[in-house]
């Protein structure tokens, strides 16, 4: 059995991680793969695509290509931190919106076919294709959704729906029909006919912000509320909404308010230009040095928004910035954020730990990048890739693995340590070291691997004692370091035969062992464990039957 009479539990390498120098924020490029053909981003959207499943979250990201035929076709493609996926489905034309609303991933836009199939401008990923939402002989487009009240809210350019007048706004009921919101928006003396380009809910109202002169007829200049039952103006220093001849791209609900972004020159009776906050009652200035706003998003607190003003400004390496990605903090003025991007940044999503960036730009950070790239306040990496349990035969080999999301390579190496928990269940981890692992006084298995991505324990006669050990992994660069999730091993006593299942062969091969008295018999010490006693008795036997029960 290789019984080691020590008191130590394992080898150990160091109590502590090493400090590491803290960083400021990063753009993080370079060894990330990018979708075949390098299409132009449009938007981006973070999904989980099994809810409470044990899918990780993904980033959703809508793209668009322009064949030789001038058309224009888009795509859904999605990225894990390691590699991107393409959904099914060809869109012709732009998709303008992408959205996840109770857990469904949904799309809207310029299209009305999907792999030539009529969908309408508007549908959602049923796990394995597109289901179109609009209703039959009803055109419009879709450029913007929210979530209002627990239902799906959609914005764009549709002035009827089935005959009815929606002036470009609907929301979905529980049986997938659309229901309109009191006439929506419209221009002049037609109702109907606005353009929402935005929508954001704060509170128990929705706001819209676009392109219209009046909303269900009331005067309210590109941005109006809806309560949920009719329709007000924003006002405040005298006036009604922006200036009449501008409109509003972009919106985000805060805790403080509905920030409103666009070409405009005024904002209610107020000289307050490009941006401004609306608090529930008046609008309030933020700075006037950057429009063209195309994107609004909190990340860490601070307000950031994509868009494509020039700023006069260049990377300390020599590349071009000026444009792209710019962040806001009271009271002012926006700010370029790493140098910028080389091109419109037009989506933005937070996703684990970092600012997702997309657009159409070749460079980030004065550093090539192709379309897409993130922004990291803090340059640690996350990561991508997280062990889990693994449940086998004391005879199999375990592994563990964990991965960086890709990209960090650009800040500088990452490193790995494993580590294990010593006793069970008290917080400490100690760093292993490749050789021999000492658990409850046996030699359980011999390391390798310890300072790579995957860990691999190799079992020894004495095995059994790894059963319940836990495990974690260390993923580190020059910016500081950050724990992977802690796993367990789990033996299965009654795969006798290290086939990685429990059936009959399993109980004649042990029961075999048990009557001819052959050492593989000894499986317990009457402790229920799976800790062998020097004997085989009738507390191994009883173990492997109550084992081979239960399955495992």
């Amino acid at each position: 059995m290789n019984r080691i009479a020590v008191t130590c539990v394992l080898f150990l390498a160091s109590f502590a991680p090493t400090a590491l120098a803290q960083c400021n924020g990063r753009w993080i490029v370079g060894a990330v793969d990018h979708p075949v053909g390098f299409p132009q981003f449009v938007r981006l959207a973070v999904w989980d695509p099994d809810g409470a499943g044990p899918q990780p979250e993904v980033l959703a990201a809508s793209t668009f290509t322009r064949p030789n035929n001038g058309s224009t076709v888009s795509r859904v493609h999605l990225w894990d931190g390691l590699a991107w996926t393409l959904l099914p489905g060809v869109f012709q034309g732009h998709i303008r919106a992408l959205y996840t609303h109770d857990g469904e991933l949904f799309v809207g836009g310029t299209f009305g076919f999907i792999d030539g199939v009529a969908t309408g401008p508007i549908a959602k990923w049923t796990g394995t294709t597109w289901e179109g939402l609009w209703p039959a002989n009803s055109n419009g487009t879709v450029e913007a959704m929210a979530s209002y009240q627990g239902r799906l809210v959609i914005g764009g350019t549709f002035p009827f729906v089935s005959g009815e007048v929606y002036g470009g706004i609907a929301s979905r009921l529980a049986d997938g029909t659309w229901e309109r919101l009191n006439g929506g928006v419209g221009v002049g003396t037609n109702q109907g006919n606005g353009h929402i380009k935005c929508l954001a809910s704060f509170g128990p109202e929705l706001f819209v912000g676009g392109s219209f002169e009046h909303a269900s007829g009331s005067t309210a200049y590109s941005i109006a509320r809806w309560n949920g039952v009719w329709w007000q103006s924003l006002q405040g220093g005298g006036g009604n909404g922006v200036d009449q001849t501008s409109n509003v791209s972009a919106m985000l609900s805060t805790v403080t308010g509905v920030v409103v972004a666009g070409p405009f020159s005024r904002t209610g009776g107020f000289s307050y230009a490009h941006s401004a906050r609306w608090d529930g009652s008046t609008w309030h200035p933020m700075s006037d040095n950057i429009d063209n706003i195309k994107q609004l998003i909190e990340y860490n607190g601070r307000l950031y928004v994509g868009h494509e003003s020039p700023f006069s400004y260049h990377c300390d390496n020599g590349g071009p910035g000026g444009t792209g990605l710019a962040r806001w903090t009271a009271p002012g003025p926006w700010e370029l954020v790493g140098c910028g991007t080389s091109g419109s940044v037009d989506g933005l999503a937070v996703f684990h730990g970092e600012l997702a960036v997309a657009g159409t730009f070749d460079q980030a950070g004065g550093f090539h990048a192709n379309n897409f790239a993130r922004w990291s306040d803090s340059g640690i990496p996350w990561i991508a890739l997280q062990p889990t349990d693994v449940a086998h035969a004391p005879c199999a080999t375990t592994r563990f693995k964990a991965l960086a999301a890709k990209g960090y390579e650009s800040v500088g190496a990452v490193s790995y340590r494993w580590q294990v928990e010593r006793p069970s269940g008290s917080g400490l981890w100690l760093d292993l070291t490749d050789g021999p692992i000492l658990s409850q006084g046996y030699e359980a298995a011999i390391v390798s691997g310890s300072l790579t991505s995957e860990l691999v324990a190799t079992p020894t006669d004495s095995a059994f004692a790894l059963d319940g050990c836990s495990f974690r992994c260390r993923v580190a660069n020059v910016c500081g370091s950050v724990y992977s999730t802690s796993v367990q091993v789990h033996l299965c006593f009654a795969d006798v035969n290290c086939d990685g299942g429990v059936d009959v062969n399993d109980l004649l091969s042990y029961l075999g062992a048990f009557q001819a008295g052959d050492p593989n018999g000894d499986i317990d010490n009457g402790a229920h464990t799976g800790h062998p006693d020097g004997g085989i008795d009738i507390n191994d036997l009883l173990f492997f039957l109550a084992r081979f029960e239960a399955g495992c």
